[in-house]
């Protein structure tokens, strides 16, 4: 277990590093969507079956990861998912059709599942609950700090070069990321010790599929729709609406990562502080994000800066979602033993989220205007706040057996 504060900080850095990373492997495609349409004259239907097959894969990924994460060291299933990631971005500039690039990318979205689930347990393996608690927040700085980079240089790529470059790039980082996670996690075994301080009869009795676990993972798949639905299609729900074009429409998605830092930071705290009921924060934050959503749907055509500005803070919110369910919750939900298997459910959900959220909306822009989308969008917020709510007084019995 590392103990000290620097000891801890430069792990915690490590972490946040890979998960910058793996963001930039990930991201990048929905970035350069819009551009991807414009040059190869393909329809945006077409381009986006690879980001939904993606998310499927990456969701399915997820469970595969997370038992693997309980059964083999999750430092090498790291590094074996940031080789695979890191090739395939390479292959996407080469790819001669969008099938072509759907497989690819497919492929991309379960080697990306090598990611999270380790992660978490090596994390909760290397260090007491009470700094992973403190300190998860920080590693999901990763992902806000992985999507402002690609949103910035996804511009920059495509003024020098074209959006393959983009994928270059990330290639390259991921390479990177790879060779430093090798040479500076610190090793270890996975011991649990908590088999040996617990009875047969206890053993047999613990169960990871609860209600609260169902309540919590339908919440986690309507916050997946919202968030990365906001996430890919806000630069093409930009550059068609407003008429800007694709280079600047992508610049306005840098905002989303910049609140969505600050919306997580501002929930630990408020979590921790105030609301240690994570069924209720979520459901708090699930309400926001329907008071986004709906003057959104009625307004959005008439006030631009509005409209960014309602995406915005309802992508933020998610982002808070996320961090109670997938990232705090799983540890209350499972031994250290089933970590890894937890993470990966719960995570899972979050991407048949984005799946479905991938599939629909270039359907329901194309067939009905954005106006539909925002719709769907409006509707999974409500019912996040309907579902979260059910499960408060689950997880408050839960909080109350564990104060015991």
């Amino acid at each position: 277990m590392i103990n000290g504060k620097k000891q801890v900080g430069r792990f915690v850095f490590l972490c946040a590093l890979i998960y910058f990373i793996s963001y930039v492997t990930r991201t990048n495609y929905g970035a350069v969507l819009s551009e991807m349409v414009s040059s190869t004259g393909l329809s945006k239907s077409e381009l986006s079956v690879a980001l939904t097959g993606s998310f499927i894969t990456y969701g399915a990924g997820q469970l595969v990861s997370g038992y693997m994460g309980d059964h083999i060291h999750p430092k090498k299933l790291l590094a074996a998912g940031l080789l695979a990631t890191s090739i395939l971005n390479l292959l996407i500039p080469i790819c001669p059709s969008a099938s072509m690039m759907a497989v690819v990318w497919c492929i991309n979205g379960f080697a990306q599942s090598f990611m999270w689930p380790p992660l978490v347990k090596t994390m909760l393996m290397l260090l007491s609950y009470e700094d992973y608690e403190a300190k998860i927040v920080n590693v999901g700085y990763g992902s806000s700090g992985g999507t402002i980079f690609v949103y910035l240089a996804a511009p920059l790529c495509i003024l020098i070069s074209g959006w393959k470059l983009m994928f270059i790039v990330s290639g390259v980082i991921g390479l990177i990321g790879l060779v430093i996670w090798q040479k500076k996690c610190p090793s270890f075994t996975l011991t649990y010790p908590e088999r040996k301080m617990t009875d047969t009869r206890k053993q047999k009795n613990t169960r990871l599929v609860t209600p609260l676990l169902i309540v919590a993972v339908i919440g986690i798949l309507l916050q997946g729709i919202l968030r990365d639905g906001v996430a890919t299609y806000m630069p093409s729900f930009i550059a068609e609406t407003y008429h800007l074009s694709n280079e600047i429409s992508i610049l306005t998605g840098v905002l989303l990562p910049i609140f969505s830092l600050v919306s997580c930071k501002l929930a630990a705290k408020i979590h921790r502080s105030h609301i240690p009921n994570l069924l209720t924060f979520a459901t708090i934050l699930f309400l926001i994000c329907t008071g986004m959503a709906v003057p959104l749907y009625f307004f959005y055509e008439k006030a631009p800066a509005l409209s960014v500005a309602l995406l915005v803070i309802l992508n933020a919110c998610t982002h808070g979602v996320n961090l109670m369910l997938i990232s705090y919750l799983p540890a209350k939900l499972a031994d250290r033993e089933h970590l890894s298997t937890m993470a990966g459910l719960t995570n899972s959900f979050a991407y048949i989220g984005s799946a479905v959220s991938t599939y629909l909306i270039p359907l329901a822009a194309e067939g009905y205007g954005w106006n539909a989308t925002l719709l769907i969008w409006a509707i999974s917020a409500l019912l996040g706040v309907i579902v979260c709510a059910a499960g408060i007084p689950m997880y408050h019995k839960k909080l109350k057996k564990s104060a015991v």
